[in-house]
């Protein structure tokens, strides 16, 4: 008796200590349905959430659009909350984003951000390890691209204060050898099937040895043996001689198959957080088993959540979801959408999961979940993903496991705290734009030196001055702020 009431008293000290470790274990928040602030303001005021973090993905938009949304967020939103921002480089490959074919989008983007003082975690051509982007498939094109738009960061003078980098890295490596699209044949390529080792025989040095070698010496024939024509007889004498051979190496090449998203890493100095995207779904179509997260990000067959810690950077999903619809027939329009409308249980089913798999891996420190049905509510066939979405207040629909993964959700301030770490600036950059501001501050005062400049601007022909001038005028507008 005695031993069972001692177990229940250890189980339930376990249980309490280890609910207590899993709380405020990870961060959570969404991409809204239709990518506005007025859809994610009536999901937090209808549900009472207050997301510590909201997701815009501008892939691409209008460019009226992204500026109206940025200029918006500190009147429309609390100031305290971080934003997660796509902005993709349009159809442009990586080495047209290198030679600053982008440049004008980029730049108008950190002013936005550094003109609002917002804290934003920028995601810039995500999934480089897929077949399906253009800025993909080719490791040296994407690390020369990154550095230049990092660096357009800084010389618009925003740092670490305003601005994360987020390498966001699909959860399974599917490059391809041909141009980047969304019809581009792929490449599974996993850690076995990356190399392949190639023995090669290498000549080295002649080395020489010693041999004894027997020579036959013919004993002379009388005249009688030569008309008898007897068989030679001779006298076998051993001789030692010195022999000549080639030595040879072994060497093993490794020849690269195909890319991991470790090739397309561009230094730790210019990354400043670690993204993966996943979903548990295939094409709707397909009979296809849906995963578990664990079973995803641990698969053996490539290991991504062992590889992204490796990195030793802060680790985030910044896509994931969950479809509603599981197909383990062939694709038949009247058992989808039954399936669609009594998808409840299951959909909850992954949610709880979801968050289960977030509690027990404390390496990842948060999640963005995808809120979009893309079914179009079963009105259109279905040819891609079924439905992701957890709150979708066109439909009406909400998962109760949605409170479930909220709630226990971080308050801590680990992801705040990767702000405002030290200037990062290069000092050749913008040399000779800030020795300018400070002159005319000094002499004419902040609001003086913007309409001379202004002034300037508008006479001058140099195209070269003109950029320095924008640049002034840029850092001005930082001061009156």
């Amino acid at each position: 008796m005695f031993k069972k009431i001692f177990f229940y008293i250890i189980s339930l000290i376990l249980l309490i200590t280890t609910s207590f470790s899993f709380t405020n274990a990870y961060l959570f928040w969404i991409k809204s349905f239709d990518n506005t602030i007025d859809n994610i303001q009536k999901i937090e005021s209808k549900y009472k959430f207050n997301f510590p973090i909201v997701a815009f993905i501008f892939d691409p938009r209008d460019e009226w659009q992204i500026s109206d949304t940025l200029n918006n967020l500190n009147d429309k939103f609390w100031k305290e909350k971080i934003y997660h921002i796509t902005l993709s480089p349009n159809n442009y490959s990586a080495k047209q984003v290198a030679d600053w074919m982008f440049d004008e989008q980029y730049k108008k983007f950190f002013r936005l951000v550094k003109n609002n003082n917002l804290k934003v975690i920028f995601r810039t051509m995500h999934e480089m390890n897929g077949w399906w982007y253009p800025w993909g498939s080719n490791p040296k094109s994407f690390q020369k691209a990154w550095i230049h738009v990092r660096n357009l960061s800084r010389e618009l003078w925003l740092d670490q204060n305003n601005i994360l980098f987020d390498m966001s890295v699909n959860h399974r490596d599917m490059p391809t050898k041909t141009i980047p699209s969304q019809k581009a044949p792929l490449i599974t390529c996993d850690q076995k099937s990356k190399f392949t080792e190639i023995e090669h025989q290498i000549f080295v040095s002649t080395g020489q040895k010693t041999e004894i070698v027997e020579k036959k010496i013919p004993i002379p024939q009388s005249r009688l043996d030569k008309l008898l024509n007897r068989p030679i007889k001779y006298n076998i004498i051993k001789e030692t001689i010195q022999v000549e051979y080639p030595i040879y190496k072994t060497e093993i090449e490794k020849k690269q198959n195909c890319y991991t998203f470790e090739d397309y890493y561009p230094g730790n100095k210019y990354v400043d957080i670690l993204w993966v995207t996943f979903y548990n779904r295939w094409k709707a179509s397909y009979n296809r088993h849906r995963l578990l997260p664990d079973q995803i990000l641990n698969d053996k067959n490539w290991d991504t959540l062992t590889r992204l810690k490796s990195f030793k950077k802060p680790i985030f999903i910044d896509e994931v979801a969950t479809t509603a619809v599981r197909y383990s027939w062939a694709y038949n329009q009247e058992l989808s959408i039954k399936s669609y409308k009594d998808d409840y249980a299951l959909k909850n089913q992954r949610l709880v999961s979801l968050r289960k798999f977030m509690l027990k891996t404390p390496e990842i420190l948060g999640m963005i979940y995808f809120n979009i049905d893309y079914t179009y509510w079963l009105t259109h066939w279905m040819i891609w993903e079924a439905d992701r979405a957890i709150i979708n207040l066109n439909s009406n629909k909400f998962y109760s496991a949605t409170y479930d993964l909220y709630n226990h959700q971080s308050n801590n301030k680990k992801l705040l705290n990767l702000f405002n770490s030290k200037k990062d600036f290069n000092p050749s950059v913008n040399k000779n734009a800030k020795l300018l501001v400070d002159l005319l501050i000094e002499r004419f005062g902040v609001e003086e030196s913007v309409i001379r400049i202004q002034s300037l601007y508008k006479t001058t022909n140099s195209s070269s001055l003109k950029l320095l001038l924008e640049d002034v005028l840029f850092l001005l507008s930082s001061f009156s702020n």
